[in-house]
């Protein structure tokens, strides 16, 4: 089948949908540049669809190319039958076509090959027939008398042969899986500590999983979460646990016996087929059920928690920024001092210092100097080791003003401290300085800051570590260009890691252009392909998310492609209106409601007079209506207060306002301004069945919450208490 048609079916798209966007691919555009400007020849595909189409592609390529060497290997051996070439040909995944592989990759003569040797194929063939005439002990014994060997090494090896055969039916390999799949149990057993030996890359993890094992609900796989299936492979590779497995053995015999026994047939062909079903389960099929249901569920869980992980990133990014306040950062500190940063409105660092927080008095004194001449109007706190008592110092200085504060979780704070990005930024600051910048640069700009940091130490996951990390990395790689490109960027501020996630720069040319812009005023996109390695299709990819405010032309500071520009020029004339006057703010208004007005009808004019597409026409229309709103407005954002909650304060019925600080298969967890984060599980969501969490709630939301149980520093709070 073409591969295009195989993607089409198992996606649910259009043909020339999936070729075209193979196509624009392999000629080196990107996904964000397809997403927004080539929506027509796509049929109107979003990232997530094209993101889709190029994984299953590849998928497929990947297992096309294995099949084709799996294919020539049996050849050489000589072992490529009729059957196992079909079977190998009908193989949907991976797993599957190295399941069927197994038994064949050893270059050893198996059993089969040699009752095949001694002649026993037609023999094999006539029995599984109807119409089985001849005496099968009479075939045995001239078959032994024939090779001088025993009459039940005979038998035996008519059974290996026939065992073989059933094998590779692909009616009853098909059906034992899914059969399985339903029925399988899993059995776990409790490895004692002593006798615990952790796989490679897991030694020295021991946080013990068999206490959430054994408190969660271990039988039929099919009723196991995919959460509860991660945290039992997580116990496996700790050497915790070992799993059994308990596949009905019934169930394959009976779908076997449906197969190959026929009514008409003979007892003693029945018989010999009911000993081969038997042969064949233990040898073939007992191990490669168990490989397969458990991959099978691994993959589904491990790629249901990739996908909580990449929409957990998605809305921590997309959180709304704080614009145009100097903010302090405070990242706390007991031994070494709490580090401080007051950074500006553009996130320019205004200065860092180190003040001693275990005399109240004097550190209160040094923060109300720095919050008056800094005119300092949010404080920013990491929630680390002794964030409460430069809270309670805070709180006091800032009594009777109209500064306000947060505490924000400083997971990753650190991680990006030490790493070569900071190290470049700041190369002359301690680390732990670096660390307050980052506290506060995260409430300013959560995009421009979070995007510095491996998305794994954000604590947004769940078992983040232990799904097949090439696919993780892949989706959260996609999740940041999407969100980077969706937002678009200040070309004059970025960092070098924000320009490196726009579609087409790399980060050679982002680096290449900070240094450009270090010396050249950019005033037009068109300069870019001056910067070293900026190339036609770098800019063809690049220049729609590229944003020049007050440059040359106000169309560079939109989302319109510079290949539109003379389509936007010539709308804008329709409308009465020149590409100058979105410059102005009392034409802009205007052309806003001109845009906005036009009909179906007018629209059709123009593509007639202009002779372009209705979808290119509304996204320029778009882009121009739309210019210098950030999407973000309104979305995540921090609590800012005035006043000190303490884990002692809580009480149960206490209603507050929380944020999402992550999201799980089970339930979120909400910061509600104590040291520990509170859990609102997945049936305290609504009052409604909730199919999962991220359905109701996401990353950086803000949620009014009840406080329903206080176990130590376990809170547990609802949302549907409220409703």
């Amino acid at each position: 089948m073409d591969v295009f048609q195989e993607v089409a079916n198992n996606l649910s798209f259009g043909y020339d949908q999936v070729k075209v966007t193979i196509e624009l691919i392999n000629t080196g555009a990107t996904v964000p540049f397809i997403a927004r400007y080539r929506k027509e020849v796509t049929g109107m595909l979003d990232e997530t669809n094209i993101r889709d189409i190029v994984k299953e592609h590849n998928r497929l390529d990947a297992l096309n190319e294995r099949r084709a060497k799996v294919l020539s290997s049996l050849q050489e051996q000589g072992k490529l039958s009729d059957e196992l070439k079909s079977l190998l040909l009908t193989a949907k995944t991976m797993t599957e076509l190295e399941e069927i592989y197994a038994p064949y990759k050893t270059k050893k003569e198996t059993k089969a090959d040699k009752a095949r040797k001694l002649g026993l194929e037609p023999l094999c063939i006539e029995v599984l027939g109807t119409n089985f005439k001849s005496d099968l002990n009479e075939n045995f014994r001239i078959f032994a008398q024939k090779n001088n060997i025993e009459i039940d090494e005979v038998k035996s090896s008519l059974i290996d042969l026939i065992a073989e055969r059933i094998n590779l039916d692909k009616s009853t390999r098909e059906t034992s899986v899914m059969e399985s799949m339903k029925s399988t149990k899993i059995n776990v057993e409790i490895i004692p500590k002593e006798k615990r030996k952790a796989k490679k890359g897991y030694e020295g993890q021991e946080n013990d999983e068999t206490e959430i094992i054994n408190q969660e609900n271990i039988g039929i796989i099919t009723q196991i979460k995919p959460h509860q299936l991660l945290a039992l492979q997580r116990a496996v590779n700790r050497g915790q646990i070992k799993v059994k497995y308990d596949i009905p053995k019934e169930k394959f015999v009976e779908i076997a016996e449906s197969n190959f026994i026929k009514s008409k047939m003979k007892n003693e062909q029945k018989e010999i087929i009911t000993d081969s079903i038997s042969t064949c389960y233990t040898r073939y099929f007992k191990t490669s059920l168990e490989r397969s249901v458990w991959s099978n569920y691994i993959e589904t869980a491990e790629k249901q928690a990739i996908s909580v992980f990449g929409n957990n990133l998605y809305d921590l990014l997309y959180q709304s920024p704080l614009k145009n306040v100097i903010i302090m950062g405070l990242d706390p500190g007991i031994r070494t001092g709490t580090k401080v940063a007051v950074i500006d409105e553009k996130g320019d660092v205004l200065k860092v210092s180190t003040v001693d927080t275990k005399s109240s008095s004097k550190s209160q004194k040094i923060f109300n100097e720095l919050i008056k001449d800094f005119k300092v109007k949010k404080i920013v706190i990491g929630n680390g080791t002794g964030s409460r008592d430069v809270e309670k110092i805070i709180v006091e200085c800032i009594k009777g003003t109209s500064v306000e504060y947060s505490i924000v979780s400083e997971v990753g704070a650190s991680v990006y401290s030490a790493s070569k990005i900071a190290q470049d930024e700041f190369p002359d600051l301690d680390v732990s300085l670096r660390g307050a910048i980052s506290i506060a640069r995260r409430v300013q700009d959560p995009l421009g800051e979070y995007i510095k940091i491996d998305p794994k130490s954000l604590g947004i996951g769940q078992y983040q570590h232990d799904v097949n990390q090439k696919q993780l990395q892949e989706t959260l790689n996609g999740v940041t260009e999407d969100v980077v490109n969706q937002i678009g960027v200040d070309v004059k501020t970025a960092s070098n890691t924000l320009l490196s996630y726009v579609s087409g720069i790399t980060p050679s040319i982002a680096k290449n252009l900070v240094a450009y812009r270090s010396t050249n005023l950019i005033s037009n996109r068109n300069q870019l392909l001056k910067v070293k390695g900026f190339g036609s299709k770098t800019f063809e990819q690049s220049a729609g998310f590229i944003r020049i405010y007050g440059g040359d032309n106000p169309l560079d500071n939109t989302f319109v492609h510079p290949e539109s520009y003379d389509f936007a020029e010539r709308i804008l004339n329709e409308v009465g209106f020149t590409i100058h006057n979105l410059a102005e703010k009392s034409t802009f208004d205007e052309i806003k409601r001109k845009l906005k007005g036009l009909k179906n009808k007018d629209i059709e004019k123009l593509q007639s007079k202009l002779n372009i597409s209705s979808t290119n026409i509304n996204e320029i229309i778009s882009s121009i209506v739309n210019t210098g709103i950030d999407p973000r407005s309104g979305l995540g954002g921090n609590i800012f207060r005035s006043d000190v909650l303490t884990l002692e304060d809580l009480e149960l019925g206490m209603i507050l306002k929380g944020k999402i600080n992550n999201i799980t298969d089970f339930g979120a967890f909400v910061d509600i301004g104590v040291k520990a984060n509170a859990l609102i599980h997945i049936s305290q969501l609504s009052n409604s069945y909730v199919k999962h969490p991220s359905d109701i709630v996401k990353i950086g939301e803000i949620v009014d919450v009840k406080v329903l149980k206080i176990d130590g520093k376990r809170i547990s709070v609802s949302m549907k208490a409220l409703k």
